[in-house]
This record gives C-alpha cells, structure tokens and sequence, in this order.
C-alpha cells in the first residue's frame, strides 16, 4: 500500500490538488463577502426607505382628510409609496404583504380612485411600516 501511495504523490500531483482547493476556497470566500456587503448595504439603506415610506404615509393621510378637494395629490402620494415598496422589497425577508400591496397599487384607475380604495391603501402601508420597523428591531436584537 505505501508503494502506491509513494509512487503517486509527486509535486505535479500535490500542486494540483492543492490548486483546485484553493481555487474552491477563494469562490466560497467571494460568495460570502458578496453576501455580507449585500446585507450591509441593504440594511444601510432600509431605514432611510422605512423614513420616506412613513413621510409619504402621513401625507396621504393628510390629503385623505379632504379627500374630493385633494384626489389628484392622494394619487401621487399613493404612487409615491408603491415606489417606495418595490425599492424595498428585496431587501426584507418577508415581503409578501409588500408584493400584494404592489399589485394592488398598479391596478388602481386614478382618474376612478375612491375615498376607500385610498384608505385601504393607508391601513395596508401602515401595517407594512410597522412590520419593517419590528423587524429592524428584531434584527439589532440579534446582534
């Protein structure tokens, strides 16, 4: 057994293996590094949406309060926060309510949006801000 093992270990052989380990090695460390920075970056920028997402909320809202005289200011708002959602979107893990409310959004008739519709619309992003913020929060726990 030693005489196999003696007459098939040269450099050639050792310097090859050790090659196509290292080269293994150095795609599983680019991966990961990739995928630290993402997630770095991602939660760099989530608060910052959460802050947009929650200042166009509230000035849905507002326009809600007088909403005949203010219909064509809810619509922007409304699109406003449905471009807020989609940037962040893949960013979270659950984005499922995210996703619903997106399409919801992008079947909206402006020129046909009612009172209700918009309300809705504001006790759904409501929900969605509030469930970003624990999540951030659970995310800092962790840590």
């Amino acid at each position: 057994m030693l005489d196999w093992l003696s007459s098939n270990v040269t450099f050639d052989n050792i310097g090859n293996t050790t090659s196509v380990l290292s080269l293994g090695i150095t795609i599983w460390v680019a991966i990961s590094i990739r995928k630290i920075k993402k997630s770095y970056l991602n939660q760099a920028r989530v608060p910052e949406l959460v802050e947009k997402l929650n200042t166009y909320n509230s000035e849905l809202n507002t326009a809600l309060n007088d909403f005949e005289s203010s219909r064509y200011e809810t619509g922007v708002q409304i699109r406003m926060i449905c471009e807020t959602l989609i940037s962040l979107k893949p960013k979270l893990s659950n984005s499922k309510p995210i996703n619903l409310l997106i399409k919801r959004i992008k079947k909206i008739d402006y020129e046909r949006l009612n009172e209700g519709d918009a309300r809705s619309i504001y006790r759904e992003t409501t929900g969605i801000i509030e469930g970003v913020d624990n999540e951030l929060k659970d995310k800092r726990w962790k840590r």
